[in-house]
């Protein structure tokens, strides 16, 4: 494919025939997997090859199979997730809700595009976001709790959020982030208490930081425990 636009052109129906046949299925081997006729594959796989800008079944296979191949590298992991929020939800009502969320939201998407993160996900109240540094990762998480402690301080009130950071190899693409490292940041998330910041060895090693207060945490779905330690963010200075 030339560009991810044009695999955003086709329907899930198209997606799944041109992919079945870049594997090298014939067009009634497709048809049987995908529970269609062959005429149905033909009529789809025109529709592909015009939209794809292909000719041939080898210039599908190259095109679809070289943006569906995993690209793996190394990331900082960083998930976010809003303490307490069905309580609060029903505390201050939906409209109030709304707003807090929407600046919330606001406040720590500027946060993450000051410290060079990406967001990858979000969904219900927290965040999925990389970085390609761990340091970076680790003042992003930091300036969060301290952003929120300066406006509970000056306002009365800011929600309490729960960060977990993990690196690791992943693979994906540009629109999603896969690998058993995604798996243990969002547990290592789950495990930390609100308004803590909790990351493992592996963040702290390749930040060049001193792994001290380390502990071993068993995290739901995760066989071994995972070593990892609270940042005292309050006396972190960024450099």
């Amino acid at each position: 494919m030339r560009d991810d636009r044009y695999r955003r052109q086709l329907t899930p129906q198209e997606l799944q025939v041109a992919l079945t046949l870049a594997e090298g299925a014939t067009t009634r081997e497709a048809a049987a997997r995908l529970y269609l006729s062959p005429k149905t594959v033909e009529y789809h796989l025109r529709h592909v090859y015009d939209k794809l800008e292909v000719r041939t079944r080898e210039e599908l296979r190259a095109a679809v199979m070289s943006e569906t191949r995993p690209q793996s590298s190394r990331k900082a992991l960083m998930f976010t997730d809003l303490a307490g929020s069905t309580s609060l939800v029903e505390v201050i009502g939906d409209d109030a809700w709304r707003n807090l969320s929407s600046w919330l939201d606001n406040e720590m998407r500027a946060l993450f595009r000051e410290n060079k993160g990406r967001e990858v996900d979000h969904a219900g109240d927290g965040f999925f976001v990389d970085f390609e540094s761990a340091a970076d990762a680790i003042d992003c998480a930091v300036t969060i709790q301290r952003r929120l402690v300066s406006h509970r301080r000056l306002h009365g009130y800011a929600p309490q959020v729960r960060i977990g950071i993990h690196a690791g190899e992943v693979s994906g693409s540009e629109s999603s982030v896969r690998g058993a490292s995604v798996h243990r940041a969002a547990r290592l998330c789950a495990a930390a208490q609100p308004d803590t910041i909790l990351v493992s060895r592996e963040v702290l090693e390749a930040a060049r930081q001193p792994a001290v207060g380390m502990r071993g945490y068993a995290l739901k779905g995760i066989k071994e425990p995972l070593e990892a330690a609270v940042v005292d963010w309050q006396a972190t200075v960024k450099t």
